[in-house]
């Protein structure tokens, strides 16, 4: 059995990309821009934010300064929306509260900002103790870089073969990769179909339920 299960948040832990979808059309809008529809954003999610918004407004009109001013828009309008519509996956309180009686760590790797991940597990889960939460932070590397995962398994004092990566992306399977873990991917959250068939992946989970068996 594993002894710290890292988890991945936006599209693992949290459903959280109609709040997001809604957020980012907004800022698109403000600058004039076409927006796009739940169904695409799914598909162009993925990376730190920098990433997503460059995605969005095509690199032929990204640079630094720009993406700067669309990031600062953002999270402008993100820090005024109600985010009534994030919520935990279903069954995934209860997963973690089953690993946590297990005494298996846990810990958070997120290309989210740590306020925000802070703020929906004290609403939502506060009964969970988390080792460590590894969000995205403008001086460290973000994912897929290893940054966050070694911090991780430094302040838990365990080794990779020790630890086990959750998430629902490329970028998930590219973290443990370059971390040298092993990685589950879940089907509920933001994966592509190519994702779910990446050779790296021990395992694809449907349920949480099938997660826990498969971290036993």
């Amino acid at each position: 059995m594993k002894k710290i299960c890292i988890f991945d948040f936006d599209g693992t832990l949290f459903n959280t990309i109609e709040d997001v979808a809604e957020c980012l059309n907004k800022t698109l809008k403000f600058y004039g821009l076409n927006t796009f529809t739940l169904e695409q954003y799914q598909q162009k999610v993925g990376g730190n934010l920098y990433e997503i918004l460059e995605n969005l407004i095509g690199e032929e009109n990204s640079n630094p300064e720009t993406l700067e001013k669309f990031k600062d828009t953002y999270l402008e309008i993100a820090q005024k929306h109600d985010y009534t519509k994030t919520h935990p996956y279903e069954g995934m309180h209860q997963l973690l509260e089953k690993l946590q009686d297990n005494d298996i760590k846990l810990a958070v790797n997120s290309n989210r900002i740590p306020q925000s991940i802070n703020h929906y597990l004290k609403e939502y889960m506060d009964n969970i103790e988390f080792i460590d939460i590894q969000g995205h932070v403008l001086t460290n590397p973000s994912k897929p870089d290893p940054y966050g995962v070694n911090h991780i398994l430094k302040t838990a004092n365990l080794d990779v073969e020790e630890a086990i990566y959750i998430g629902d992306s490329s970028t998930d399977v590219l973290t443990a990769k370059n971390a040298g873990i092993d990685v589950v991917l879940v089907s509920w959250g933001y994966s592509k179909p190519e994702d779910l068939k990446n050779q790296y992946i021990t395992a694809v989970a449907d349920t949480p339920d099938e997660l826990y068996e498969i971290i036993n």
